[in-house]
This record gives structure tokens, sequence and C-alpha cells, in this order.
């Protein structure tokens, strides 16, 4: 959770999404980082509140992060 949002990542695939905490039922797709590779995904996300940067630790497949403003 950051910036009013939900954030999910799936562990067995580079897929990234968001949702309003206020509309819960209405998930975006966020793009994933280019350099990484399908199979690769995020089983763990944290949110840095004051620079609005989502990191994704995605073990064999490092570690990113994703401007979300």
């Amino acid at each position: 959770m950051g910036g009013d949002n939900l954030y999910s990542s799936d562990q067995w695939s580079n897929g990234y999404h968001v949702a309003s905490q206020s509309d819960v039922t209405h998930w975006a797709t966020l793009a994933p980082p280019a350099t990484l590779a399908d199979g690769l995904g995020a089983p763990y996300l944290a949110f840095d509140q004051d620079h609005h940067i989502l990191y994704s630790s995605n073990f064999a497949g490092g570690l990113y992060r994703l401007v979300t403003k």
C-alpha cells in the first residue's frame, strides 16, 4: 500500500497491478521493468511514500524500482 493505492505482483510472472484504495474493484496493469524476464515476478513489494517509488524484489530476477508519479 502507498500513495492511496494498493499494489500487487505475481511471483510466477512479470505482472504488476495497481488499484485505488477507494475502489479495489478496478485494477490497472503497470508495465514491468523492461529488463525483467518473464517468469521472474516479484514476491515482495515495498513503497516509498515520500518519493512515490515502488520497490520490487524478484529473487533471481533482481531488484527493481518503479516510479509511480
